[in-house]
């Protein structure tokens, strides 16, 4: 909840000025007045600070959080050199290569290779002091620069984390962790097929795109397990490669169509099948005494008409969790719903909540609930206070009124 200055003035020994200093947001000459009861650590991370306010509070702030939060001038980080903590300015603010020359030795070269943004000249100007690890993270790492140090970088970092052209594989096919480039690039059948020798199959059979064409013809090189898992196959592949498959894992594959299943219903794992967001109403009720129902009740978007008529095979503890249930229907089914699922859960008017009071959790109400103020004041023995100051938009007026139940220390949490 947003607290103004002049209520947290107002009631300066209820709030939590840890909370109200982690979280509402405070003018500098808010924070000077109650520069002994607010949390400084918190301050400095949390609250916008001018650079004359930090300077003139440098006994007080936390100058790791400053550094690590405030936007801080160079010529700022120079006159604080002997208070500013080195390693978070490398990371966390914005330096020039001119500042960096300067402040070389007291500068975190790890951070600066990885944060900053650095030119290829400056790099190769200072190459004994580069970290080579954090160049190869970096995003605007050049194919030129790549060529001139490849031997000092990390391949298995460029390998993952860049996007590769086949060329630039090829280029490299020393140098790259082939392992890696046959999960996380985006590799064509024919380079696959090319550099045969060089790729991880069980990768490729599970991150790679694949026709039935390319798996028919490096079919005794894949990996039958990741191939039925991830690849999109047809029922007439199926039927010609019947030895080759593995019925459990192309259970879970969700690209399967229903006419498919039911071809191979004898053969496929229906604990899996039921895990298939895409299978229709009609699908489900044809195969209702295979299908795993617990599972149904929680993946599968039901119809309160799909529940009411097959009421004794859903598990009614998850519909109340999973399915978008009206009141009408909750109130129908009453003895079954679980209604802390339902307190929770599902989208209730007051007027609900007041005929079932004796049914719901009111501590699950009273957090996930929209309650209006004349209704929380109805059932004040009921709400969780601690819960409602957090959670619930409460007007001053309302607060003050009901002081002695809120719990301040929640209230100031935005």
């Amino acid at each position: 909840m947003k607290l103004s200055e002049s209520f947290i003035e107002k009631h300066k020994s209820l709030v939590n000025w840890d909370k109200v200093s982690t979280y509402q947001k405070l003018s500098e000459e808010l924070i000077e007045k109650y520069k002994y009861l607010v949390d400084w650590k918190k301050i400095s991370a949390y609250q916008k600070l001018s650079e004359e306010f930090i300077d003139a509070h440098k006994e007080l702030v936390d100058w790791q959080s400053i550094c690590a939060h405030q936007k801080l001038s160079e010529t700022f980080i120079e006159s604080h050199k002997d208070l500013v903590d080195w390693k978070t300015v490398s990371s966390n603010q914005k330096l020039s290569e001119k500042f960096i020359e300067e402040f070389k030795d007291f500068l975190d070269w790890s951070n600066i290779c990885l944060y900053q943004k650095l030119t290829e000249k400056f790099i190769e100007n200072h190459k004994n002091l580069i970290e080579w690890e954090e160049v190869s993270l970096r995003k605007d790492l050049s194919k030129s620069l790549t060529e001139k140090y490849k031997d000092k970088l990390n391949w298995g970092i460029i390998s993952h984390r860049h996007w590769l052209s086949e060329s630039f594989i090829a280029n490299n096919k020393e140098y790259v962790d082939w392992e890696i480039i046959s999960s996380y690039q985006k590799l064509s059948e024919s380079f696959i097929a090319k550099n045969k020798n060089k790729v991880n199959w069980k990768s490729i059979s599970s991150h790679q795109k694949l026709s039935e064409n390319f798996i028919n013809k490096h079919r005794y090189v894949l990996d039958w397990k990741m191939i039925c898992k991830h690849q999109n196959l047809s029922a007439s592949f199926v039927d010609k490669n019947e030895n080759l498959i593995d019925w459990k894992w192309i259970s879970h594959n969700h690209n399967l169509s229903e006419s498919f299943i039911e071809k191979y219903k004898d053969r496929l794992n229906w604990e899996m099948i039921s895990h298939n967001k895409e299978l229709s109403a009609s699908f489900l009720i044809k195969n209702k005494d295979l299908l795993n129902w617990k599972t149904i009740s929680a993946n599968h978007k039901l119809s309160e008409s799909f529940i009411d008529n097959y009421k004794h095979l859903v598990y009614w503890g998850i519909i109340s969790e999973h399915q978008s249930l009206s009141e009408k229907f909750i109130e129908k089914y009453k003895h079954l719903v679980d209604w802390k699922k339902i307190s929770e859960h599902q989208n209730l008017s007051e007027k609900f909540i007041e005929k079932y009071k004796n049914k719901v959790d009111w501590k699950l109400i009273s957090l996930y609930q929209n309650l209006s103020e004349k209704f929380i004041e109805q059932h004040k023995n009921k709400v969780d206070w601690s819960v409602i100051s957090h959670t619930q938009k409460l007007s001053k007026k309302f607060i003050d009124k009901h002081k002695d139940l809120i719990n301040w220390e929640e209230l100031a949490l935005v």
